[in-house]
């Protein structure tokens, strides 16, 4: 349950939200759900009806119809087998609360899995008002922030790193912005909401629309004139043109990146478009200038207290060791990576840096092209997996374009 004054993310919520309904199906269940916001609440009403795959049933309270317990116990013919949602709970105090308190009973012979749809001061009124019913209700779950944080819905979702664990969480994340995107006027949100939105096709492989998304974004940036954002537009363009093979045309992209960030003076996009190099020219087999990248993205990373930076830094290092045949050092770099990603809760890189660690002392030095397969076997046992690293991908395009180049000669 959560405390008063405790935000959690939208679709982090929704998950949790999903999980009680699923579980509560032949015992029911009482669900508070606070959003002030109407067009959410029915986007998350949708999205859990979608992952749950129940039916849905919609009571809308008003000033004549109050009494919550008895519309339920009217139509438990109606609501079998269904997530029952509670809309216009506003529109029945005061009276709404003595009906809860003193009518809880026919919730536990309904066994009825009930969302209560309200605003912030409904919860307190249900501590206040009706004691009882709190203690025998299920979970509540927040929707929205809470007036006193400092930043509006939309820069705190911005906010907001990108770490998920698994396909519906980031399709989840996908829906949210897309909802946010409706709702922003301004241009400098529409092209950061866009570039997040890339990132997250992107995370989904659906490349093509990653690339449609950092375009857009790029335009309104350039437009606007925010080198920050053009800088970044061109770095996650860089990432769909290395899956695909032309590592040329992601180069040109990281150095426009990476010459802007130099002259914007921002050290995380120094390190990030050092990295992306480092990348490029790992899967050329250029070994000596992808150390170089990588270390400089790693000093600036460690300098600057960027956990994730570092890790995936260490990862790479890790990776460059392999291949020149010094397990040893290998090792070490992994380890030094997977400790950092344990720091910051990065599931999907743990699993990962766990099974290049064990698949290292089993199969022992690999070639560039053979990193590749880890993976793979690696992917039939957790698909999520492959969207961890960008460069492993680009190995294999590369690769397979070459061989096509070599079968034409």
């Amino acid at each position: 349950m959560i405390a008063a004054n405790d935000v959690l993310d939208v679709e982090s919520e929704l998950g949790r939200i999903v999980t009680e309904l699923e579980v509560s199906k032949d015992t029911g269940d009482v669900i508070i759900a606070v959003c002030n916001d109407f067009s959410l609440r029915k986007l998350i009403t949708d999205e859990i009806i979608q992952r749950t795959g129940y039916n849905r049933y919609d009571i809308h309270l008003d000033e004549k119809n109050k009494n919550l317990p008895k519309i339920l116990s009217e139509e438990k013919d109606e609501i079998l087998d269904s997530i029952v949602f509670v809309h216009g709970i506003e529109k029945a105090e005061p009276e709404i609360y003595r009906y809860l308190n003193f009518q809880r009973d026919i919730f536990y012979k309904l066994k009825q899995r009930v969302v209560l749809w309200c605003y912030s001061g409904f919860v307190r009124n249900l501590l206040k008002y009706a004691a009882d019913f709190w203690r025998f209700k299920g979970n509540t779950y927040e929707f929205d922030l809470k007036v006193e944080r400092e930043l509006p819905v939309v820069q705190y979702m911005l906010s907001k790193d990108i770490h998920y664990r698994d396909i519906d969480e980031l399709n989840s994340r996908i829906k949210i912005f897309e909802y946010l995107l409706k709702e922003v006027k301004s241009d400098r949100e529409n092209a950061d909401i866009l570039l997040k939105m890339g990132i997250f096709y992107y995370l989904k492989y659906d490349l093509d629309k990653a690339e449609e998304m950092y375009r857009k974004s790029l335009a309104i940036n350039e437009a606007l004139g925010r080198k920050e954002g053009v800088a970044s537009g061109y770095g996650n363009l860089g990432n769909v043109y290395q899956i695909r093979g032309d590592l040329d045309k992601a180069e040109e992209l990281y150095r426009k990146s990476l010459a802007i960030e130099k002259k914007l003076g921002r050290r995380e996009g120094i390190a990030n478009q050092c990295g992306n190099l480092g990348n490029a020219y790992l899967i050329r087999d250029d070994l000596d200038i992808a150390e170089e990248l990588y270390r400089k993205s790693l000093l600036i990373n460690e300098d600057i207290g960027r956990k994730e930076g570092a890790a995936s830094d260490y990862s790479n290092l890790g990776n460059v060791y392999r291949i020149r045949g010094d397990l040893a050092k290998a090792e070490g770099m992994y380890r030094k990576s997977l400790e950092l990603f344990i720091s910051i809760g990065s599931e999907n890189m743990i699993k990962k840096l766990n099974f290049l660690i064990t698949d290292l002392k089993q199969s022992g030095r690999m070639t560039t092209q053979e990193l590749l397969q880890p993976v793979t076997v690696c992917r039939q046992c957790d698909p999520d997996l492959q969207h961890s690293r960008s460069y492993l991908d680009a190995v294999s395009a590369f690769n397979q374009r070459r061989l096509a180049g070599k079968k034409e000669q």
